[in-house]
């Protein structure tokens, strides 16, 4: 059998420039195209218009291809065509090229793609993101290429896939295949999915909260700038997002209010696009005045980045939003002697615990708006303003902690009624409230000691 003489081909991209029709190369990353790329005089540049082509040498002849203006189609379509080059290298005779599509007929690709493309206007980045990356695993998993061919055992299919091939958790697997099939029914796919279908899971009734002794020993170690940050989020109940593109424009001294804005010009939208404005305690606007204080004149967000010192001040010039607060927070936690010491982590390519790097899972800036929310609870406020300062669409997300203090109150109730010593006989209750107290103070030591342990560290210039 004769050998057909042929070279990898490329992928290019027609477009007009500078009023010629000319032949460009996609940019590549690594191994990949990048179809929204192309390389003009040997830089990456943004392009949305033109048509992609295949191009390569076979037998000596050059050949170039039209595979249409989707690119991810036209990724795909080299992806054969370079098999099929494969096979005709090792003797293989493949008389067809890369397949076209059904004439007049967009593939599921297609309609993803204009699917997406539609919703960024409507969508938050993140939220868009979310289905982008839903929908692309779900093009990776299914050979299938048009919409109406996609089934219920397809997405049965994913489901199994991302929880026993990917290791998924079953309520990211869950929520990916929502995704997908709420967008796949909403473009005609027929797709009855029954509840029996979607991966189980557990229901948390309870929403993680720091105590007031953890919050006391964190805010008695931290540094000043870091104590009033922390202090920020304790008492506005913002989001991360929220507290990262704060503004001083937003905080209003005289009324005592702080105003969650969206701003356009840094990309930051509100989430479910509900402007609101937070009262706040006189103590916590004393401390931003502080802050202000020790801000460059004119400093726009309320907790930008420092610029850097010396040589390196203007490749660091500071004054943006903080991205790093979660790494903070986990980093004082862990100098406060406060890591539960039960997380096993990899740090440094090595298996550990939390309780020696700062990487504790209990640890995380929402926890502190959960914290804000039922102290206001407890505290006697209307679950309706609670909602309102949150800025939840609905009391009903407001309503889950509400359980937090019924369980509270029980947890009292219980107590008062001393039912955990009914059983205990009565020559041995005096010897177990002395147990318990001794347990209970040397608790409230070791907790003591962490904390000036934190205090020596940061002394020592560990920061």
């Amino acid at each position: 059998m004769t050998k057909t003489k042929a070279a990898a081909g490329s992928l290019k991209r027609k477009i007009k420039l500078d009023g010629n029709w000319t032949f460009v190369p996609v940019a590549k990353r690594g191994d990949r195209y990048r179809p929204d790329e192309v390389v003009i005089q040997g830089l990456p540049t943004k392009m949305k218009q033109g048509t992609f082509y295949l191009d390569w040498r076979e037998d000596g002849k050059r050949i170039q291809k039209a595979v249409g203006t989707n690119g991810h189609e036209a990724i795909e379509a080299h992806r054969v065509q370079t098999k099929i080059h494969e096979l005709r290298v090792s003797g293989v005779a493949v008389e067809q090229d890369a397949p076209q599509l059904a004439p007049g007929r967009e593939s599921m690709r297609q309609r993803i793609d204009h699917f997406l493309e539609d919703r960024r206007v409507t969508l938050r980045p993140k939220s868009l993101k979310k289905y982008s990356e839903a929908l692309t695993s779900f093009l990776a998993f299914t050979k299938k290429r048009y919409i109406e061919d996609i089934k219920p055992d397809d997405i049965r299919g994913f489901l199994a896939h991302m929880t026993l091939a990917e290791k998924l958790a079953p309520k990211t697997a869950k929520v990916k295949g929502r995704i997908v099939h709420g967008v796949l029914t909403g473009l005609g796919a027929a797709l009855r999915m029954e509840r029996g279908d979607w991966p189980k899971v557990t229901k948390k009734q309870r929403r993680p909260m720091y105590q007031t002794v953890t919050m006391q020993t964190l805010l008695s170690t931290v540094s000043r700038e870091h104590y009033i940050l922390w202090s920020f989020f304790l008492h506005t109940g913002f989001r991360e997002q929220e507290v990262a593109f704060c503004s001083w424009s937003d905080v209003d001294f005289k009324r005592g209010e702080i105003s969650v804005t969206e701003k356009p010009h840094l990309g930051f939208e509100i989430k479910n696009y509900q402007q609101r404005t937070v009262p706040v305690p006189e103590e916590l606007l004393d401390l931003l005045r502080e802050h202000n204080a020790t801000l460059p004149p004119n400093s726009f967000l309320v907790f930008p980045t420092r610029a850097a010192k010396g040589a390196a001040a203007s490749l660091k010039p500071g004054g943006k939003n903080r991205l790093n607060m979660l790494d903070l927070l986990k980093f004082d936690y862990y100098l406060a002697g406060l890591n539960c010491g039960g997380c096993e982590v990899t740090a440094g390519g090595k298996a550990t615990t939390c309780a020696k790097v700062p990487q504790c899972r209990r640890v995380g800036l929402h926890m502190f708006r959960h914290t804000f929310a039922t102290n206001l609870l407890r505290a006697g406020f209307n679950i309706v303003d609670v909602s309102r300062q949150l800025g939840h669409q609905d009391v009903a997300t407001t309503q889950i902690y509400l359980h937090d203090l019924s369980n509270d109150e029980l947890r009292e109730q219980l107590n008062a009624s001393r039912m955990g010593t009914m059983y205990i006989p009565e020559q041995f209750k005096q010897t177990e409230y002395k147990r318990i107290h001794a347990v209970s103070d040397a608790s409230r030591k070791r907790m003591s000691e962490g904390g000036k342990r934190s205090a020596q560290l940061r002394a020592a210039g560990i920061d």
